[in-house]
């Protein structure tokens, strides 16, 4: 869709990832969301971008952010009610980075990193967003108001990182190798948001 392209490219990216090429030509953006599967590849983007489902049941229909579905919060799909819609909103990310790590063996998603920065129109802050996933881990969130001097490469960006990481996979050993790996994953997806922000 060029559309999806146009506002939102790293849903495109981490669809590209979903299974084979003859489960991505079948398969729907719902069964991937509500497989009960924490590294499914949908979910960490839709829950960076803000996205919603609209559920159907028989009270009704209601939208539910996606961040609120992960998890236990996941059941009911197919048996109770469906999906019927996924909302994205445009126009508010200001960049966006995703970064994806696989052990060839798995397949699947070991760890998931996207990143997304929003404009508050203030000159000198913006809304950082980002959104850790993968095997074992359900989506986890951090968000903060930050100065781009911040988020720019340097010691305080190396400080926020270790932040991150220590408050969303905090591990008695702080060199254990997700955190590691979520250290370089984060690093990276933080260089594509900048550079996003900064053209």
């Amino acid at each position: 869709s060029e559309i999806i392209a146009d506002a939102a490219p790293d849903l495109i990216l981490a669809a590209g990832y979903v299974g084979s090429p003859e489960l991505r030509n079948r398969a729907t953006v719902g069964g991937n969301i509500c497989s009960k599967n924490p590294a499914a590849d949908l979910l960490v983007p839709l829950a960076a971008l803000d996205a919603s489902i609209e559920v159907c049941d028989i009270t009704g229909r209601r939208d539910v952010p996606v961040a609120e579905i992960i998890g236990d919060r996941l059941k009911g799909f197919g048996r109770r009610m469906v999906i019927s819609k996924i909302k994205v909103p445009t126009g508010q990310s200001l960049a966006t980075g995703y970064r994806r790590w696989t052990r060839e063996t798995m397949g699947r998603a070991y760890l998931t990193v996207m990143v997304n920065i929003k404009d508050t129109m203030d000159t000198d802050e913006y809304q950082l967003k980002v959104v850790i996933a993968g095997a074992g881990i359900w989506p986890r969130s951090f968000e903060e108001l930050l100065s781009i001097s911040k988020l720019l490469p340097g010691n305080e960006r190396t400080d926020l990182i270790k932040q991150i990481v220590q408050e969303k996979l905090g591990s008695a050993d702080p060199d254990a190798y997700r955190m590691q790996l979520t250290r370089v994953l984060l690093d990276e997806a933080l260089d594509i948001a900048v550079k996003g922000v900064n053209q």
